[in-house]
């Protein structure tokens, strides 16, 4: 059942968002960051067109 394009969009944006909270918590842990390093990080992390096709392709993988 293929979603629509906008619960797609959001639930990317979701993920996107949550790997900058994990790379934030594992990475830099005790690290103060500066603004534009939080923006820098999240920049790295918000490659959206890569959480839409593992979205639309179903192809999420088992955790460990």
């Amino acid at each position: 059942m293929e979603q629509s394009n906008s619960k797609v969009e959001c639930l990317a944006h979701e993920l996107a968002y949550g790997k900058f909270l994990n790379r934030l918590i594992v990475d830099y842990k005790d690290v103060k960051l500066s603004d534009g390093q939080l923006y820098t990080l999240y920049q790295q992390c918000c490659n959206i067109a890569d959480f839409v096709e593992i979205i639309n392709t179903g192809s999420a993988e088992s955790l460990p």
